[in-house]
């Protein structure tokens, strides 16, 4: 198990379709999360249609749901006063500016 560097609260907005892994993810490292199961085809703006994208500090993508150039469109249209957040769930790890969560299987 990888352990984040700081004890802070990280409060995130998860986007994509693995909800349930992000979810044990967030639980298991006591992180604060919103989750949004959504995808490119069913949420082309990302967290620019989002309200709660002003909220957090994290909007976490699901990179089996978005695809590079797609996440950093979302942030170009709408520069939020977050973070941008990257969830791969096949390896089951969350990468944030300052930290890597992750459950080693």
């Amino acid at each position: 198990m990888i352990k984040p560097s700081s004890p802070t609260l990280v409060k995130t907005c998860y986007v994509g379709r693995n909800v349930e892994l992000a979810k044990a993810l967030a639980e298991h490292f006591s992180l604060e999360a919103q989750y949004v199961s959504a995808d490119e085809d069913t949420l082309p703006d990302g967290h620019a249609s989002l309200p709660q994208a002003e909220e957090v500090l994290f909007v976490t993508y699901d990179t089996d749901n978005f695809s590079y150039d797609a996440i950093l469109r979302n942030f170009e249209r709408k520069p939020a006063r977050c973070f941008v957040g990257i969830f791969h769930a096949k390896r089951n790890i969350l990468i944030t500016g300052g930290d890597v969560y992750a459950i080693e299987k």
